[in-house]
């Protein structure tokens, strides 16, 4: 929309329920990496794309433990996750730990 900045046309997207991705269990949703996606949340380019999350629930245990739209989960629980469908099948109930590309620095994040 003109004269709004990047980050309310994000927020009215969301509003509209047009974020990319697939909805975790544990309150949050991720999206595969894409040229396009990376630019959107201004991520860096990385040669082997890694899912990156899209959104988060306030009061989640994702959202709790620090996971925040724009960060990218490089692996779950030691299990390499190059794809949406390698993180949700890496996911358990409670007790996850995720390692992720956050401001270009890499984290670990523990997700009960």
């Amino acid at each position: 929309s003109i004269g709004n900045t990047p980050a309310q046309e994000k927020l009215a997207k969301m509003e509209k329920g047009g974020v990319p991705g697939t909805t975790t269990s544990l309150g949050f949703r991720i999206a595969d990496y894409t040229v396009n996606l990376a630019q959107e949340y201004g991520l860096p380019m990385i040669k082997t794309g890694h899912p990156i999350v899209t959104e988060v629930e306030r009061n989640s245990p994702a959202g709790m433990a620090g996971l925040r739209p724009g960060d990218i989960i490089l692996d779950v629980n030691r299990k390499d996750t190059p794809k949406v469908k390698d993180v949700t099948k890496a996911l358990k109930k409670s007790g996850n730990l995720l390692r992720v590309l956050k401001h270009n620095r890499i984290v670990l994040i523990s997700v009960r």
